[in-house]
Protein backbone atom coordinates (compact mmCIF):
# COMPACT_ATOMS: atom_id res chain seq x y z
CA UNK A 1 0.00 0.00 0.00
CA UNK A 2 0.92 3.63 -0.36
CA UNK A 3 0.09 5.67 2.74
CA UNK A 4 0.08 9.45 3.14
CA UNK A 5 0.69 10.79 6.64
CA UNK A 6 -0.81 14.28 6.84
CA UNK A 7 0.38 16.38 9.76
CA UNK A 8 0.35 19.96 11.06
CA UNK A 9 3.96 19.72 12.24
CA UNK A 10 7.06 17.87 11.06
CA UNK A 11 10.83 18.25 10.96
CA UNK A 12 12.78 20.30 11.83
CA UNK A 13 10.37 20.60 14.78
CA UNK A 14 10.50 17.65 17.15
CA UNK A 15 7.65 16.48 19.38
CA UNK A 16 5.81 13.29 20.18
CA UNK A 17 3.71 13.37 17.02
CA UNK A 18 6.78 13.80 14.81
CA UNK A 19 8.54 10.91 16.56
CA UNK A 20 5.41 8.78 16.23
CA UNK A 21 5.20 9.53 12.49
CA UNK A 22 8.86 8.62 11.98
CA UNK A 23 8.50 5.42 13.99
CA UNK A 24 5.42 4.21 12.15
CA UNK A 25 6.84 5.20 8.77
CA UNK A 26 10.01 3.21 9.43
CA UNK A 27 8.11 0.08 10.47
CA UNK A 28 5.52 0.33 7.70
CA UNK A 29 8.29 0.65 5.11
CA UNK A 30 10.01 -2.39 6.66
CA UNK A 31 6.78 -4.30 6.02
CA UNK A 32 6.93 -3.35 2.34
CA UNK A 33 4.60 -0.36 2.28
CA UNK A 34 5.41 3.09 0.90
CA UNK A 35 4.81 6.13 3.11
CA UNK A 36 4.87 9.81 2.18
CA UNK A 37 4.61 12.77 4.54
CA UNK A 38 2.53 15.85 3.74
CA UNK A 39 3.23 18.77 6.07
CA UNK A 40 3.12 22.58 6.08
CA UNK A 41 6.07 24.66 4.88
CA UNK A 42 8.70 25.24 7.55
CA UNK A 43 10.37 28.61 7.89
CA UNK A 44 13.28 26.88 9.62
CA UNK A 45 16.07 25.53 7.44
CA UNK A 46 15.74 21.80 6.87
CA UNK A 47 16.58 19.45 4.01
CA UNK A 48 13.52 17.31 3.32
CA UNK A 49 13.96 13.73 2.14
CA UNK A 50 12.23 12.75 -1.10
CA UNK A 51 9.20 11.28 0.66
CA UNK A 52 8.22 14.64 2.20
CA UNK A 53 5.88 17.10 0.50
CA UNK A 54 5.21 20.61 1.77
CA UNK A 55 2.09 22.74 1.37
CA UNK A 56 1.68 26.50 1.92
CA UNK A 57 1.43 27.90 5.42
CA UNK A 58 1.60 31.19 7.30
CA UNK A 59 3.91 31.63 10.29
CA UNK A 60 2.37 32.30 13.70
CA UNK A 61 4.77 34.72 15.46
CA UNK A 62 4.11 33.50 19.01
CA UNK A 63 4.21 29.77 18.13
CA UNK A 64 7.55 28.46 16.91
CA UNK A 65 6.65 24.90 15.95
CA UNK A 66 3.31 25.40 14.21
CA UNK A 67 2.23 27.46 11.22
CA UNK A 68 -1.24 28.21 9.88
CA UNK A 69 -1.72 25.63 7.13
CA UNK A 70 -3.23 26.84 3.85
CA UNK A 71 -3.88 23.84 1.58
CA UNK A 72 -4.59 24.89 -2.01
CA UNK A 73 -5.37 23.20 -5.34
CA UNK A 74 -1.78 22.04 -5.80
CA UNK A 75 -1.94 20.39 -2.36
CA UNK A 76 -4.66 18.07 -3.67
CA UNK A 77 -2.56 17.43 -6.76
CA UNK A 78 0.10 15.86 -4.54
CA UNK A 79 -2.31 13.20 -3.30
CA UNK A 80 -3.75 12.60 -6.75
CA UNK A 81 -0.35 12.33 -8.43
CA UNK A 82 1.04 10.06 -5.71
CA UNK A 83 -1.87 7.60 -6.05
CA UNK A 84 -2.10 6.90 -2.31
CA UNK A 85 -4.28 4.09 -0.93
CA UNK A 86 -4.73 5.44 2.60
CA UNK A 87 -4.71 8.93 4.10
CA UNK A 88 -3.61 8.96 7.73
CA UNK A 89 -4.20 12.34 9.43
CA UNK A 90 -2.40 13.28 12.63
CA UNK A 91 -4.32 16.45 13.56
CA UNK A 92 -7.98 17.39 13.28
CA UNK A 93 -7.77 21.03 12.21
CA UNK A 94 -6.70 22.54 8.86
CA UNK A 95 -4.54 19.63 7.72
CA UNK A 96 -7.00 17.11 9.11
CA UNK A 97 -9.94 18.51 7.14
CA UNK A 98 -7.70 18.77 4.09
CA UNK A 99 -7.13 15.03 4.43
CA UNK A 100 -10.85 14.34 4.85
CA UNK A 101 -11.80 16.43 1.81
CA UNK A 102 -9.06 14.81 -0.27
CA UNK A 103 -10.29 11.38 0.81
CA UNK A 104 -13.82 12.18 -0.31
CA UNK A 105 -12.60 13.75 -3.55
CA UNK A 106 -10.42 10.81 -4.56
CA UNK A 107 -12.33 7.99 -2.78
CA UNK A 108 -9.44 7.25 -0.39
CA UNK A 109 -9.91 5.75 3.08
CA UNK A 110 -9.08 8.24 5.85
CA UNK A 111 -7.60 7.09 9.17
CA UNK A 112 -6.91 9.46 12.05
CA UNK A 113 -4.72 9.12 15.14
CA UNK A 114 -6.03 11.12 18.09
CA UNK A 115 -2.71 11.87 19.78
CA UNK A 116 -3.53 14.48 22.40
CA UNK A 117 -6.20 15.42 24.93
CA UNK A 118 -6.66 18.67 23.08
CA UNK A 119 -9.64 19.76 25.21
CA UNK A 120 -7.27 19.99 28.20
CA UNK A 121 -5.18 22.66 26.45
CA UNK A 122 -7.74 25.44 26.90
CA UNK A 123 -6.03 27.13 29.86
CA UNK A 124 -2.87 27.48 27.74
CA UNK A 125 -4.65 29.57 25.09
CA UNK A 126 -3.75 33.28 25.45
CA UNK A 127 -6.47 35.59 26.85
CA UNK A 128 -9.45 33.28 26.28
CA UNK A 129 -7.91 30.45 28.28
CA UNK A 130 -7.32 32.67 31.30
CA UNK A 131 -11.02 33.40 31.89
CA UNK A 132 -13.23 30.59 33.28
CA UNK A 133 -16.29 31.34 31.06
CA UNK A 134 -14.34 31.51 27.78
CA UNK A 135 -12.14 28.58 28.85
CA UNK A 136 -15.28 26.47 29.38
CA UNK A 137 -16.64 27.50 25.97
CA UNK A 138 -13.32 26.63 24.30
CA UNK A 139 -13.31 23.22 25.94
CA UNK A 140 -16.87 22.51 24.79
CA UNK A 141 -15.93 23.57 21.26
CA UNK A 142 -12.88 21.27 21.22
CA UNK A 143 -14.98 18.36 22.48
CA UNK A 144 -17.59 19.09 19.80
CA UNK A 145 -14.85 19.31 17.18
CA UNK A 146 -13.40 15.99 18.37
CA UNK A 147 -16.82 14.35 18.01
CA UNK A 148 -17.44 15.85 14.59
CA UNK A 149 -14.04 14.99 13.18
CA UNK A 150 -13.85 11.61 14.89
CA UNK A 151 -17.19 10.53 13.44
CA UNK A 152 -16.26 11.82 9.97
CA UNK A 153 -13.10 9.77 9.32
CA UNK A 154 -13.35 6.10 8.39
CA UNK A 155 -11.56 4.84 11.49
CA UNK A 156 -9.80 6.22 14.56
CA UNK A 157 -6.60 5.21 16.31
CA UNK A 158 -5.68 6.14 19.87
CA UNK A 159 -2.37 5.40 21.61
CA UNK A 160 -4.10 4.11 24.76
CA UNK A 161 -7.28 2.47 26.05
CA UNK A 162 -7.78 5.45 28.37
CA UNK A 163 -7.95 7.78 25.36
CA UNK A 164 -10.44 5.49 23.65
CA UNK A 165 -12.63 5.63 26.76
CA UNK A 166 -12.50 9.43 26.82
CA UNK A 167 -13.49 9.71 23.15
CA UNK A 168 -16.41 7.38 23.77
CA UNK A 169 -17.48 9.61 26.70
CA UNK A 170 -17.41 12.60 24.34
CA UNK A 171 -19.81 10.86 21.98
CA UNK A 172 -17.48 9.50 19.29
CA UNK A 173 -19.14 6.41 17.79
CA UNK A 174 -16.67 5.62 15.00
CA UNK A 175 -14.56 2.43 15.17
CA UNK A 176 -11.54 3.02 17.44
CA UNK A 177 -8.38 0.89 17.46
CA UNK A 178 -5.75 1.18 20.18
CA UNK A 179 -2.26 1.19 18.67
CA UNK A 180 0.59 2.29 20.91
CA UNK A 181 3.68 3.86 19.39
CA UNK A 182 6.52 1.34 19.48
CA UNK A 183 9.91 1.82 21.11
CA UNK A 184 13.24 0.48 19.88
CA UNK A 185 14.27 -1.28 23.09
CA UNK A 186 17.64 -2.39 21.69
CA UNK A 187 18.76 1.24 21.50
CA UNK A 188 18.60 1.51 25.29
CA UNK A 189 20.87 -1.49 25.80
CA UNK A 190 23.76 0.67 24.63
CA UNK A 191 23.19 3.31 27.31
CA UNK A 192 26.00 4.36 29.64
CA UNK A 193 24.74 5.23 33.11
CA UNK A 194 27.94 7.03 34.05
CA UNK A 195 27.85 9.36 31.02
CA UNK A 196 25.59 11.88 32.76
CA UNK A 197 27.49 11.82 36.05
CA UNK A 198 30.77 12.39 34.26
CA UNK A 199 29.56 15.03 31.82
CA UNK A 200 27.82 17.17 34.43
CA UNK A 201 30.26 16.48 37.30
CA UNK A 202 27.57 14.95 39.52
CA UNK A 203 28.53 12.87 42.54
CA UNK A 204 27.54 9.22 42.15
CA UNK A 205 25.66 9.36 45.45
CA UNK A 206 23.18 11.85 43.95
CA UNK A 207 19.90 10.41 42.72
CA UNK A 208 18.62 11.91 39.47
CA UNK A 209 15.00 12.81 38.79
CA UNK A 210 14.52 13.06 35.03
CA UNK A 211 12.04 14.93 32.87
CA UNK A 212 12.17 14.52 29.09
CA UNK A 213 10.04 16.63 26.76
CA UNK A 214 9.24 20.07 25.44
CA UNK A 215 9.61 22.85 27.97
CA UNK A 216 6.09 24.12 27.34
CA UNK A 217 3.16 25.00 29.57
CA UNK A 218 1.04 22.01 28.52
CA UNK A 219 3.68 19.69 30.01
CA UNK A 220 3.17 21.25 33.49
CA UNK A 221 6.93 21.64 34.01
CA UNK A 222 6.29 24.43 36.52
CA UNK A 223 4.38 21.93 38.69
CA UNK A 224 7.38 19.61 38.61
CA UNK A 225 9.83 22.40 39.49
CA UNK A 226 7.72 23.63 42.42
CA UNK A 227 7.19 20.08 43.69
CA UNK A 228 10.91 19.39 43.49
CA UNK A 229 11.60 22.63 45.39
CA UNK A 230 9.55 21.39 48.35
CA UNK A 231 11.25 18.01 48.48
CA UNK A 232 14.74 19.37 47.83
CA UNK A 233 14.66 21.31 51.10
CA UNK A 234 14.88 18.10 53.12
CA UNK A 235 16.92 16.01 50.67
CA UNK A 236 20.29 17.26 49.49
CA UNK A 237 21.15 14.14 47.47
CA UNK A 238 18.70 14.59 44.61
CA UNK A 239 19.00 16.53 41.37
CA UNK A 240 16.36 17.34 38.75
CA UNK A 241 17.38 17.20 35.09
CA UNK A 242 15.11 18.81 32.51
CA UNK A 243 16.02 17.27 29.18
CA UNK A 244 14.63 19.23 26.25
CA UNK A 245 13.87 22.72 25.05
CA UNK A 246 10.76 24.73 24.29
CA UNK A 247 8.95 28.07 24.32
CA UNK A 248 8.78 28.38 28.11
CA UNK A 249 12.42 27.53 28.77
CA UNK A 250 13.47 31.02 29.82
CA UNK A 251 10.43 31.28 32.05
CA UNK A 252 11.38 28.05 33.83
CA UNK A 253 15.02 29.11 34.12
CA UNK A 254 13.81 32.29 35.83
CA UNK A 255 11.56 30.27 38.17
CA UNK A 256 14.47 28.02 39.15
CA UNK A 257 16.63 31.08 39.82
CA UNK A 258 13.89 32.63 41.98
CA UNK A 259 13.59 29.41 44.00
CA UNK A 260 17.36 29.37 44.55
CA UNK A 261 17.72 25.98 42.87
CA UNK A 262 20.20 26.81 40.12
CA UNK A 263 22.63 24.19 41.42
CA UNK A 264 19.93 21.58 41.93
CA UNK A 265 18.04 21.75 38.61
CA UNK A 266 19.89 21.23 35.36
CA UNK A 267 18.67 22.39 31.94
CA UNK A 268 20.41 20.37 29.23
CA UNK A 269 18.63 21.71 26.15
CA UNK A 270 17.73 19.38 23.30
CA UNK A 271 19.90 16.29 22.86
CA UNK A 272 19.77 13.55 20.23
CA UNK A 273 18.07 10.23 21.02
CA UNK A 274 21.51 8.59 21.03
CA UNK A 275 22.52 10.84 23.93
CA UNK A 276 19.10 10.86 25.64
CA UNK A 277 19.33 7.11 26.31
CA UNK A 278 22.25 7.77 28.71
CA UNK A 279 20.05 10.11 30.77
CA UNK A 280 17.34 7.46 31.02
CA UNK A 281 19.92 4.96 32.26
CA UNK A 282 21.15 7.33 34.97
CA UNK A 283 17.71 8.34 36.30
CA UNK A 284 16.39 7.09 39.63
CA UNK A 285 12.92 8.57 39.05
CA UNK A 286 11.23 9.50 35.78
CA UNK A 287 8.84 12.43 36.20
CA UNK A 288 5.98 13.05 33.78
CA UNK A 289 3.63 15.79 35.07
CA UNK A 290 1.72 16.38 31.80
CA UNK A 291 -2.04 16.00 31.97
CA UNK A 292 -2.62 16.45 28.22
CA UNK A 293 -0.66 13.52 26.78
CA UNK A 294 -2.49 10.31 25.92
CA UNK A 295 0.64 8.18 25.70
CA UNK A 296 3.76 10.28 26.07
CA UNK A 297 6.44 8.93 23.74
CA UNK A 298 9.04 9.65 26.41
CA UNK A 299 7.40 7.19 28.80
Amino acid sequence: MKIAFITEVYHPSINGVVISIDTFRKELCALGHEVIIIAPDSKQKYSDPSHTFRIPSISIPWIKDYGLSRPNASSYDVLRNQNVDIIHTQHMFAMGWFGVRAGRKFSITVVHTYHTLIAEYTHHIPIFGSLPPTRWLLKQYLIYHSIRYGNTVDTLITPSHAMKKILRSYGVTRDISVVSTGIDIDAFKKADRMYVYTKHLIYQSVKIILFVGRLASEKSVDLLINSFAKYAKSNKTIKLILLGSGPQQEEYVSLVRTLGLTNRILFTGFVTPEIARHYYASAYIFAFPSHTDTQGIVI
